[in-house]
């Protein structure tokens, strides 16, 4: 919870004006996601990433989903993840298509828990590419 409290210029001194924000009215959530890729993903297949998301909200979190953010060309969908009471977690595996034309290396992403439409947390990780 944000507490403000504001003096109001030229208000009679003693005057404050109170005003309380929690997480839900600021359009946020508590809730780490964390990206454990496999250690490579090879070119022109589909190997699952896990991404783990863990409810750290003073009040249940309804179903969700998670996304992976990914380069043209990849594909992945968006796995549903179930409702979370305080301090639960729920780890999904997201099958993430690497073209076969894909380069060798590295290749950022970012997961993407969303809620009520419009609430969102993320994890960044790092998949890496290899060639069969």
């Amino acid at each position: 919870m944000i507490d403000v409290y504001t003096h109001a210029a030229g208000a009679p001194a003693g005057h404050i004006t109170f005003s309380s924000f929690d997480l839900r009215w600021l359009g946020g959530i508590c809730a780490p996601v964390k990206v454990t890729p496999p250690a490579s993903l090879p070119a022109g297949k589909t190997t699952d990433v896990t991404v783990r998301v863990v409810s750290q909200n003073d009040e249940e979190l309804p179903a969700g989903s998670v996304a992976l953010e990914l380069p043209s060309g990849w594909s992945a969908p968006s796995v549903t993840v179930p409702a979370l009471e305080r301090g639960q977690g729920a780890t999904t595996r997201i099958p993430v298509t690497v073209p076969a034309t894909a380069t060798p290396g590295t290749v950022p992403t970012t997961a993407t828990y969303l809620v009520r439409g419009t609430q969102r947390s993320y994890g960044d990780g790092t998949l890496t590419v290899r060639t069969s």
